[in-house]
């Protein structure tokens, strides 16, 4: 367990989730896991090593029509066609 002021873990519903301060405000991160040991790990993992997350548009698409396809979600290909001139805007 984190010491007073490093963290916390807790468990929403089945799954273990840290949260901890970083830049003056609070992150809340879902563990991904039922198991305590892996939030606890994965919280230190975090205060040591902060987690720089810059997304270009073009990736957050991709990752948009991934979901779609993975959750088999109707009109991925409409979906696509519709974000073509997306992708040619932002490159």
């Amino acid at each position: 367990m984190a010491e007073y002021g490093e963290g916390n873990v807790r468990k929403r519903g089945k799954i273990w989730w840290i949260d901890y301060m970083k830049d003056g405000k609070r992150v809340r991160e879902s563990s991904g896991s039922p198991f305590r040991d892996d939030a606890v790990k994965l919280l230190k993992d975090r205060l040591a090593n902060p987690v720089q997350k810059e997304y270009l548009v073009s990736d957050i698409l991709d990752m948009l029509l991934q979901d779609y396809q993975e959750r088999s979600k109707k009109g991925v290909y409409k979906s696509r066609s519709h974000l073509k001139p997306v992708y040619s805007a932002v490159g």
